[in-house]
């Protein structure tokens, strides 16, 4: 099939550079290499940073015509096809035309990625679509969907709860920003060495690069001075305990429609009949989304069981702390077994992170307990 691809880049040689172009009256960069692989049977997206996304990294001393080559941060900036005998095709930039050119390495060079020739089986859904010139990461839209559905049942909790929602929005809109900026804060510091020479990446949230602990870690204290000053009147671990089982909820449906949807998704390469396909990851994989997304649903069904004992009922604070200890223990356990070094994120970080926040809420019910056996006395 590289062959095939190969000739079909031969035969757009000559054809001017149009961006947003997929077609003999103009192609782009990411437009030919696309336009080439379909003609092999082969799809991809028409934006090079999800190319870059959608193929298996392979050494430079590896490299075989059809391959491409990728520039700028995750292969965001540019993509071109192997040729051969150190000869590249590509559609450069505007005022150009389709061309044979000697390879380019050096600074912005971001690696080799093969495109997956899948023989059987089903193939991973697109981490990302084009529309036009625009470019949506498929991740990005089911991450959405399950922020609106916690925020919906966040909402409903908080009324069942007698709390009054009037705030509840600007609250949520707090939490967002505070999170978004504390997750890019984490991924930035996990990989400063790329940063450090691409300053300018810094800001480019589009491209991906969220770590979920940091924006917890962020949002967490943005979260306590907004409840202060909207709910002063409210108990602390009267508001969480109506806030959580929402927050878990939307965590287990964030992990079916956002990680299982995104790049290097998966956990350890397995031969199990669970494996899953992943987009940037050779063989079968532990579906670790799916199983997260399973512990965090069980979890969830059991604060919602809690809620319904009455001794539960007199002690604010106890479903927060099962919460945070149950998910914390878990998180950290998946981080270790499952995921490792597959994790973008900072495996060891992420495991420290988890192990804290099960510490704090064991914190969280140790003073709850205490609270009761006082109150018990007293009585």
């Amino acid at each position: 099939r590289a062959e095939v691809a190969v000739r079909a880049a031969l035969s757009y040689l000559g054809v001017p550079y149009v961006w947003g172009g997929a077609s003999r009256r103009g192609v782009d960069c990411s437009g030919l290499v696309m336009l080439a692989w379909d003609a092999a049977g082969v799809y991809l997206p028409h934006y090079s940073g999800s190319q870059f996304d959608d193929t298996i990294r392979v050494p430079l001393f590896d490299i075989e015509p059809g391959d491409l080559l990728f520039y700028g941060y995750n292969g965001d900036e540019h993509v071109a096809m192997y040729y051969g005998h150190g000869l590249m095709i590509e559609a450069p930039e505007t005022g150009y035309t389709v061309r044979i050119t000697p390879i380019r390495l050096g600074y912005g060079f971001a690696g080799v990625g093969r495109p997956r020739l899948y023989r059987g089986g089903v193939e991973p859904v697109p981490t990302s679509f084009h529309v036009g010139p625009l470019v949506f990461h498929t991740y990005g839209f089911g991450l959405a969907i399950a922020a609106y559905v916690a925020y919906l049942y966040a909402r409903h909790r908080l009324v069942k709860a007698g709390i009054s929602v009037t705030p509840f929005g600007k609250f949520t809109a707090v939490i967002i920003v505070a999170g978004l900026v504390g997750a890019r804060l984490a991924h930035v510091a996990t990989n400063w060495s790329y940063y450090q020479s691409n300053p300018s990446q810094v800001f480019s949230l589009w491209h991906g690069g969220l770590a979920s602990f940091g924006g917890i870690a962020l949002a967490l204290p943005f979260g306590l001075w907004a409840k202060k000053h909207w709910w002063p009147d409210v108990r602390l671990l009267a508001f969480t305990d109506a806030l959580v089982p929402a927050l878990v909820a939307g965590w287990a449906l964030g992990r079916v429609l956002g990680p299982q949807f995104m790049v290097n998704g998966g956990g350890h390469a397995t031969h199990q009949w669970f494996g899953l396909r992943y987009a940037g990851q050779v063989g079968k994989r532990v579906p670790v989304p799916l199983i997260q997304a399973l512990e965090d649903g069980a979890l969830w069904l059991v604060l919602l069981r809690m809620e319904r004992s009455t001794r539960v009922e007199q002690a604010p604070g106890t479903v927060t702390g099962v919460a945070l200890v149950v998910w914390g223990l878990v998180r950290a356990l998946d981080e270790h077994l499952l995921l490792g070094q597959e994790s973008g994120s900072g495996s060891v970080g992420v495991q420290i992170a988890g192990l804290a926040m099960a510490l704090g809420g064991l914190v969280i019910l140790v003073s709850v307990a205490r609270k009761l056996q006082k109150a018990e006395l007293i009585h």
